[in-house]
């Protein structure tokens, strides 16, 4: 590889590691939403939006990821690429898709718990209406 394309591979390189990293802080900060969403489950909207964009984010990051391994590979420095953080990602998406899981699954718990309670009340009302007697049974 001549200077020029060095260089021209060292700039990708760069530019792909940069937009790789702003993924990865913005999983990282949605998974620190989600670790607070276990003390404040006012914050579970929150992170059930944020979460909307996981799918964005996580292609963005495989493809910058993509970028920087052709890249170090066409430099001859494979062995700078961190290995473990794709383990470590997977990890923070799984641990904030959970926790807003299980809240929202609680959410929908209580509302049917609520819901069949309005029922079983307008159940009972309508059997007890069907016990008044009316009109010519009075």
């Amino acid at each position: 590889m001549d200077d020029q394309e060095a260089l021209r591979v060292n700039r990708a390189l760069k530019k792909a590691t940069l937009r790789r990293n702003e993924c990865i802080r913005n999983i990282r900060a949605i998974h620190e939403l989600a670790q607070r969403c276990t003390e404040d489950e006012d914050l579970v909207p929150q992170l059930v939006v944020l979460l909307d964009e996981i799918k964005e984010l996580w292609t963005a990051f495989t493809t910058e990821s993509s970028t920087v391994i052709d890249c170090l590979v066409d430099l001859d420095r494979e062995s700078e690429y961190p290995v473990d953080q794709v383990a470590e990602l997977r990890n923070l998406i799984s641990f904030s898709r959970t926790t807003a899981d299980r809240f929202v699954k609680k959410q929908h718990k209580i509302e049917r718990s609520l819901r069949k309670g309005s029922i079983t009340s307008q159940v009972d009302y309508g059997s007890a209406n069907e016990s008044i007697p009316e009109g010519d049974n009075i």
